[in-house]
């Protein structure tokens, strides 16, 4: 993650993260096994697929 969106994140949450005892910096060893993050050409053919699907649930 770049700092910006750790910090954009942060402040987001802020009051959660103040609640919760969160800390908002990251385990770097944690997130660089981050899951598998697909194509746009993947999602988009996953939407269709969801789409298609969701078509057949609702008999159209």
């Amino acid at each position: 993650y770049s700092e910006e969106l750790v910090r954009d994140i942060a402040n987001i949450y802020r009051a959660d993260f103040e609640i919760f005892g969160y800390k908002p910096e990251l385990d770097l060893e944690f997130t660089s096994q981050a899951p598998y993050q697909p194509s746009l050409a993947q999602i988009e053919k996953d939407l269709l697929k969801w789409r298609d699907d969701l078509n057949k649930i609702r008999g159209s």
